[in-house]
């Protein structure tokens, strides 16, 4: 219905194989840089991908995997060593 949020917990690769309008992730980023094209296929046009646990060194990397994949980075927040991403899938 209309206005229903419906949450899944679950392995991405084996648990869940429908899209979402916003998928968050609090993972290492060697996880984030190697399944961004999975997070991508999971995220319905026009939804949202928010990663955190990434350390702050691992910025950039993690920023390029995002965007190879296909997301667009919308905004980039920092708190002490870490960094998270807010990133988009295109229309």
């Amino acid at each position: 219905p209309p206005g229903a949020v419906t949450v899944k917990q679950g392995d991405l690769l084996t648990d869940i194989s429908s899209e979402c309008d916003i998928c968050v992730a609090n993972i290492i980023s060697d996880i984030i840089i190697t399944y961004a094209p999975a997070f991508f296929s999971h995220v319905r046009k026009g939804g949202l991908f928010i990663c955190s646990g990434v350390v702050n060194i691992r910025e950039n990397e993690v920023k390029e995997a995002l965007e190879k994949a296909g997301f667009s980075i919308q905004s980039v927040e920092h708190r002490g060593e870490w960094t998270a991403f807010i990133a988009g899938r295109p229309e």
